[in-house]
């Protein structure tokens, strides 16, 4: 009997031993079976964040190219692009600015979709760098002379010290030839963040005065034939004959525009005055700066100003020859070529005009071919002006309205995983 009940407990001890192993086997299966469906999960998760980035790269590729730029405003969308194991997505929206947008790019793989946003993504503006050449000439960089911004040349860079002292540039140097032009002396010259060679080549072939024109026929002011423009705080006082104008005042709001269509050389947009407000104006031609330029709210003492002039020459920007000693510009001033042979910011009888106290410029000097402001060397001015340039840091992130961008570059801020959709 003894024997029997033994018998039972072990049959009963092994059934439950049976049941544990069944229930250790099952929970095994369970785990594998979520581990697997929680690796495919992740891997989903990854692929999808993948595919959203890569719309991200392919809608910022677009805009680079100008294949897919949405109007003011307006919104262009991809969707549901296969790729890979899953599809993607992606949307660019214009902002405010018409050369800045928001990107927005999706990724699903089996179901699991992610989401990258970018804020704004905006293509540098000229504006940004305090003085670009494509041809510099033999034209030095003395001792004494300070530059504030990026300084880019595809040509050859020229640099003779005054004495034992250099020029001092604060920001970076660049220029696409592999070393420095011959003669060129470096002593004592100052690079706060570098000085490079071989750099990348740059184009103003972006620049795209039609597009202008059509934005100022959409959003501003456009005048023919040689015109005079005088700012006056928030008013542009313009006189041009064709249009019978001899003191017409045009508002100036925070984002005008004025394009002024055949200006040539014999009839070119004369500008000067006071600016509150932020304005571009465009010539086809040439201007010519007949007086001091500047803002109500002068930005190198008061960072809130919000004023900001960008000139864009199809030709030439000069500074004439009735233009009083110790000219101040405060201006973005592109002087492309685009429509003649030369495109150069310059002054008027240089070699010939006495010597005439500075040349203040705070802003931005980009130029086809590097124009000449004064004869001298060696600290000494023998005729001209004085260079003394200042950029102007605001238009390193916020250019004057519709100011011309480099087309190769994107620049990225506020990236945002959105996460699990």
């Amino acid at each position: 009997m003894k024997k029997n009940r033994q018998s039972g407990m072990a049959l009963v001890m092994a059934l439950i031993f049976m049941v544990i192993c069944a229930l250790i086997a099952s929970s095994f299966f369970l785990f594998a079976r979520n581990a697997r469906q929680w690796s495919q999960r992740d891997m989903n998760r990854e692929q999808a964040f993948s595919l959203a980035e890569s719309a991200i790269e392919l809608s910022a590729q677009n805009l680079v190219t100008n294949s897919a730029i949405p109007s003011l405003g307006a919104l262009v969308n991809v969707s549901g692009v296969s790729l890979g194991a899953g599809t993607y997505s992606y949307s660019i929206r214009s902002l405010t600015n018409v050369y800045q947008y928001a990107l927005d790019g999706t990724g699903t793989v089996n179901g699991v979709k992610r989401a990258v946003h970018i804020a704004r993504a905006e293509k540098p503006s000229f504006a940004a760098f305090a003085m670009w050449m494509n041809v510099n000439g033999v034209i030095y960089f003395f001792g004494g002379e300070t530059f504030y911004g990026p300084v880019f040349s595809n040509d050859y860079l020229y640099f003779q010290p005054t004495g034992s002292s250099g020029a001092t540039f604060r920001d970076t140097v660049a220029s696409v030839k592999s070393a420095a032009g011959s003669g060129s002396d470096m002593t004592g010259t100052t690079f706060s963040k570098g000085l490079q060679f071989n750099a990348s080549s740059q184009s103003m072939a972006s620049v795209q005065f039609t597009n202008l024109l059509i934005t100022a026929q959409a959003n501003g002011l456009v005048i023919t034939g040689a015109t005079t423009i005088t700012l006056s705080g928030s008013n542009a006082i313009i006189r041009n004959l064709k249009k019978g104008w001899t003191n017409f005042s045009y508002g100036i709001t925070n984002e005008s525009i004025i394009y002024v269509t055949d200006a040539s050389s014999t009839g070119a947009v004369q500008i000067a005055g006071r600016l509150d407000g932020r304005l571009t104006v465009i010539a086809d031609g040439s201007f010519q700066i007949t007086n001091n330029i500047t803002y109500a709210s002068d930005p190198r003492t008061n960072a809130a100003s919000n004023d900001a002039l960008g000139l864009v020459a199809g030709a030439d920007i000069t500074v004439m020859t009735n233009a009083p000693n110790g000219e101040t510009i405060f201006a973005a001033m592109m002087a492309t070529g685009l429509k003649s042979s030369t495109g150069s910011f310059g002054a008027q009888n240089y070699d010939k005009r006495a010597a005439s106290g500075n040349l203040t410029v705070w802003g931005s000097i980009v130029q086809n071919v590097r124009g000449a402001v004064n004869t001298g060397g060696g600290g000494t001015t023998r005729t001209g002006f004085a260079k003394n340039y200042g950029f102007d840091t605001r238009f390193s992130l916020t250019a004057p309205p519709y100011f011309p961008r480099l087309d190769s570059k994107i620049r990225y801020s506020g990236w945002t995983d959105e996460g699990v959709q």
